[in-house]
């Protein structure tokens, strides 16, 4: 980009002076287009960036969820087990409350 001003800068100094405002209004615009594309890429990263950060909460939400279904899986299979006998039940009742 600064070699296109600098460019049209030497163009401009080698143009008779009718010339001038054109060249003047075609640089100036230049400037300001690129000042938009420049503002738009920054506002383009940004929200890239903010989208990678939901997305690594996202996945951690979902390991978070697999611990869990393997935590009450796993208490599920140690409570499964139908208890015949009264003190067994209220042995295995014991180990669910401190689980």
């Amino acid at each position: 980009m600064q070699a296109v001003i600098e460019q049209g800068q030497t163009v401009l100094a080698n143009t008779a002076t009718e010339g001038h405002p054109a060249i003047n209004e075609k640089l100036q615009s230049i400037q300001e287009d690129w000042s938009s594309v420049a503002a738009k890429m920054i506002d383009t990263k940004n929200q890239l960036d903010e989208s990678i950060h939901r997305w690594a909460g996202f996945l951690e939400q979902i390991h978070q969820l697999k611990k869990t279904t393997e935590y009450f899986e796993s208490v599920l299979n140690d409570v499964n087990s139908f208890q015949t006998s009264l003190q067994d039940k209220r042995s295995q009742l014991e180990s669910i409350r401190v689980s």
